[in-house]
C-alpha cells in the first residue's frame, strides 16, 4: 500500500517536471511556381483599320474692302458776308418830344438857315491859294477882341460858300506868295487888300479872286 502512495507521488512529481521546449518547425519548401501556361497556336494579326480623312475646315472668308469712291467735286461756294446791321437808335434827350412840335422849331430854323446872306467866292486864276476871311460887323476888316480870322486853301477851278450871320459883312484876302517860290508855303511873303462883301442888307454876294 505504501509503495503504491509512493508510486503515485513520484508519477505526479516527473509529470510536473519541466520540460524543454519543443524545437523549432523546420522552414516549409518554397512550392515551384506553375509552368506558364502553354501558348496556343499563332494569333492572326488583323490590319490596322485605314485612317479616316478628316475633313479639312473651310478656308476663312477673305475681307474684301469696298472700292474708294472719290466724292465728287463741288465748286466753291462764295458767301458774301452780309452788312452788319446799323445800331439801334440810342434815346436821346428829344426822343420823347411830339414829332410835330419838333417840324415846328426846325423848320423855322431851316428857313432861317436857307435865308441867310451867303458869299460865294471862287478861285479861277491861281492854282492853290490861302485865303483868309473874317466876319465883322463894324465898318472896316480889322481884327478886334472877339472876332477871329479864318483861314482855308482854295484849290484852282474850286468854290468856298461862306454864310454871315444878320447884320454882318465878310471880308477876305489871299495870300501874296513870291513869284521865286511857286508852291505855297506854310506862311507866304504877306497877305493882299482885304476885299468886303456887303451882306449885312441880307442880300448874298459872288466874288472871285
Amino acid at each position: 500500500m505504501r509503495l503504491l502512495v509512493i508510486s503515485a507521488v513520484l508519477a505526479m512529481t516527473a509529470a510536473c517536471a519541466w520540460q524543454p521546449p519543443p524545437q523549432a518547425a523546420a522552414p516549409q519548401p518554397v512550392p515551384p511556381a506553375p509552368p506558364p501556361p502553354a501558348m496556343a497556336g499563332p494569333v492572326p494579326l488583323m490590319p490596322a483599320p485605314a485612317p479616316v480623312a478628316m475633313a479639312s475646315p473651310p478656308p476663312a472668308p477673305v475681307m474684301v474692302a469696298p472700292p474708294t469712291v472719290a466724292p465728287p467735286s463741288v465748286a466753291p461756294v462764295t458767301v458774301e458776308a452780309s452788312p452788319p446791321a446799323p445800331p439801334p437808335p440810342q434815346p436821346g434827350l428829344l426822343s420823347d418830344v411830339p414829332v410835330a412840335y419838333l417840324s415846328s422849331l426846325t423848320l423855322p430854323a431851316i428857313r432861317l438857315l436857307h435865308e441867310l446872306p451867303r458869299l460865294t467866292l471862287s478861285n479861277y486864276d491861281y492854282d492853290t491859294v490861302r485865303v483868309q476871311v473874317v466876319v465883322t460887323p463894324f465898318p472896316d476888316c480889322e481884327f478886334r477882341p472877339g472876332i477871329t480870322p479864318a483861314e482855308f486853301i482854295l484849290p484852282l477851278n474850286a468854290t468856298r460858300i461862306l454864310q454871315a450871320p444878320a447884320g454882318a459883312d465878310i471880308c477876305w484876302r489871299r495870300e501874296v506868295v513870291s513869284a521865286t517860290q511857286p508852291d505855297m508855303p506854310a506862311h507866304g511873303v504877306g497877305w493882299g487888300l482885304w476885299n468886303r462883301a456887303y451882306m449885312s442888307n441880307g442880300h448874298s454876294v459872288d466874288a472871285s479872286l
